[in-house]
């Protein structure tokens, strides 16, 4: 039936951000807590916890509000030096010119995803955008997507660089392409390993091999 709909993770994908972010989650731990977050959980758990639970880690106890309005500007601050996707633009093209939907699908907190991609002036690349609320998963977003484009399962894709993108993405009955992540052979499906915007580009048919 083809491709309709591209659903995009931010960190890892359109930035290649995610050792930038602990990095900055890290000195904000030792800023504001004095602690160290890697001598607390070794980086791989981490990984798997978003920034207000490593925060909780640090502080050793629930965080506030304003804790946590005060590390989303952080945080935030630290993407302004980081390189989007070279291929970003000529990939919103192409599926412009195909009469794709581009949507793009974070566990980043939704206000803070919509502050940086509104500083980094790439809003009008994405016709749906979803962060993080209410502690709800990607799975929840990808079938409101679904839903809102009034689309069937194989009419979209998902491009991620963590398992639990790949494990959301099953569950939704979603064809996933990985990102910079070799972990993901332990799953014994034929991801390949796409480094870049353009590589999928090329991967799906957007281009010619």
């Amino acid at each position: 039936m083809g491709i309709k709909l591209i659903i995009l993770d931010f960190d890892g994908v359109i930035v290649d951000s995610n050792y930038s972010k602990q990095l900055s989650l890290n000195n904000f731990c030792l800023k504001k807590y004095n602690i160290y977050l890697p001598s607390k959980k070794n980086l791989y758990d981490l990984r798997n916890l978003d920034r207000y639970q490593q925060c909780e880690i640090a502080k050793g106890s629930k965080i506030t509000l304003e804790e946590k309005k005060e590390l989303d500007a952080f945080i935030e601050s630290s993407y302004m030096n980081l390189k989007l996707d070279p291929f970003l633009h000529q990939f919103y093209k192409l599926c412009k010119s195909k009469k794709i939907f581009i949507a793009l699908v974070s566990s980043t907190p939704h206000r803070s995803l919509i502050n940086v991609i509104k500083n980094l002036s790439i809003d009008y690349y994405f016709d749906s955008i979803y962060g993080r609320l209410d502690n709800l998963n990607k799975n929840f977003y990808f079938r409101k997507l679904i839903e809102e484009f009034n689309l069937v399962p194989n009419n979209v894709i998902s491009v991620g660089d963590h398992i639990n993108d790949f494990l959301y993405s099953r569950e939704c009955n979603i064809n996933f392409y990985s990102f910079r992540n070799f972990s993901f052979s332990i799953c014994n499906n034929n991801f390949g390993q796409l480094d870049n915007l353009y590589d999928l580009s090329k991967k799906i048919g957007l281009l010619k091999k």
